[in-house]
């Protein structure tokens, strides 16, 4: 026969009981990063070396992801923000490289633009009379 156990005794259970229920939240996409990773927005914009302003604007025109780049404290809109700096750095990292292999391609198309019109003088085969 099975015996209840005492108050001080803990007792095995499938996953881990959380506040409201919904078994292992660690597995959810955002908690993929590691909570110490988050941090309040005057952090974030140290870290990031930007403005406060400069970060509510990226968030406020889409700039970042919701969920992957910052949360609300409290999961309610208007609370306190949280941002995901590997998250951010990752993706600038990504617009860097776009944007300078971008520039790069524009700036070779420039100097093919520009080697074409380069007009040369000299002896030119279609300026010979035929039969020299």
């Amino acid at each position: 026969m099975q015996e209840h156990p005492t108050p001080h005794q803990r007792t095995h259970q499938k996953s881990s009981p959380t506040s409201n229920g919904c078994g292992d939240i660690s597995k959810l996409p955002i908690f993929k990063t590691p909570v110490s990773e988050w941090v309040h927005e005057p952090e974030a914009a140290k870290l990031l070396a930007i403005k406060q302003n400069t970060l509510r604007a990226m968030r406020r025109d889409g700039r970042r992801i919701p969920g992957e780049h910052y949360i609300f404290a409290t999961g309610n809109l208007g609370g306190p923000v949280l941002y995901g700096i590997d998250a951010i750095r990752k993706t600038l990292a990504k617009r860097t490289i776009a944007a300078v292999q971008e520039k790069d391609s524009r700036r070779k198309a420039d100097l093919e633009r520009r080697l074409g019109r380069i007009e040369t003088y000299g002896k030119e085969e279609h300026l010979k009379k035929e039969g020299e």
